[in-house]
């Protein structure tokens, strides 16, 4: 009796193990391909030339974050962000998170703003480290122009509208 009751559970915790594994796991936006969600989600996407990092997008956002702009910085600092928009009925948000997970920081855009430009201005601390900024939403069309000021260049390493170790060029520089 006793080992029947062992090989049941035995085989009991199997099937449990088996289908803990067998499920799928929460779909994390940001392991997808860059490149492949900014295909899906952006009409145009530009990084702007110049000593100033600047983006320039038009999307019609979803509820999925879609990373547009990777900026790394050699130390912590302070910046101030720029950014104008226009977007159609419904909400739309952008935000930063930081790679290493110290900090996560999401902007709605006014909800009230519709077929209306609108600027804003914010500060923003960045750690050492890279960061990605994204926009989500839900299903509105948006044209976004976001600026960072205030950044040393030399405290620049890396800034672009792609991830450091994607090697898709299929986003072209502002002219």
């Amino acid at each position: 009796m006793k080992h029947r009751t062992i090989w049941l559970l035995c085989g009991i915790l199997a099937l449990a193990l088996t289908a803990c594994q067998s499920q799928p796991a929460a779909e994390n936006p940001f392991s997808q391909n860059a490149a492949q969600i900014q295909q899906e989600v952006f009409s145009s996407l530009r990084m702007a030339e110049g000593n100033i990092p600047a983006v320039r997008l038009e999307a019609t956002v979803t509820e999925n974050e879609a990373p547009f702009f990777y900026i790394e910085t050699a130390e912590d600092t302070e910046v101030t962000l720029y950014y104008n928009f226009t977007k159609d009925a419904g909400d739309a948000w952008i935000g930063c998170y930081s790679e290493n997970g110290s900090e996560n920081n999401t902007i709605p855009l006014d909800s009230s703003a519709v077929t209306t430009e609108i600027s804003n201005e914010l500060t923003l601390s960045l750690k050492k480290g890279m960061h990605v900024f994204y926009i989500t939403g839900n299903s509105c069309h948006c044209t976004l122009r976001l600026e960072l000021n205030g950044l040393d260049s030399s405290n620049i390493l890396y800034a672009d509208t792609l991830p450091k170790d994607d090697v898709s060029t299929d986003i072209q520089a502002e002219a």
